[in-house]
């Protein structure tokens, strides 16, 4: 279906812009090395913390320059019926639980066993 628009128009789209600038204030980052590591002027670093939406190559960037994950801060903004195909992590995290938890066990069994012979003496 052919649209009149040039873009979907999507409601309650997050601001990129204020993100990466709340980012900024609350971990007192300077404009100015952000810059820097971006290799851009602190002006146009400026112009991108105004625009409501920036291309995936300069949240890159900045995700890059600040080791902080916008791209997933904005992901995780869209509804959690969408599907993916990133791994989150999810199943490794249960499966490595299931194994932390058996060996829990087995120390607990082995520990009482332990308790139980050093009491016969």
């Amino acid at each position: 279906m052919y649209h009149s628009q040039k873009y979907l128009k999507v409601k309650d789209m997050p601001h990129v812009g204020e993100l990466i600038n709340g980012f900024i204030k609350k971990n007192r980052w300077p404009k100015s090395v952000i810059a820097r590591k971006t290799l851009r002027s602190p002006v146009t670093i400026e112009y991108f913390l105004k625009r409501p939406s920036l291309q995936i190559a300069i949240l890159w960037e900045i995700s890059h320059a600040t080791h902080y994950n916008f791209i997933a801060d904005i992901a995780a903004q869209l509804p959690a019926d969408y599907s993916s195909n990133a791994k989150d992590g999810t199943q490794e995290l249960l499966e490595h639980i299931a194994q932390l938890e058996q060996e829990l066990e087995t120390l607990t069994r082995e520990r009482d066993l332990l308790k139980e012979l050093i009491g016969r003496r």
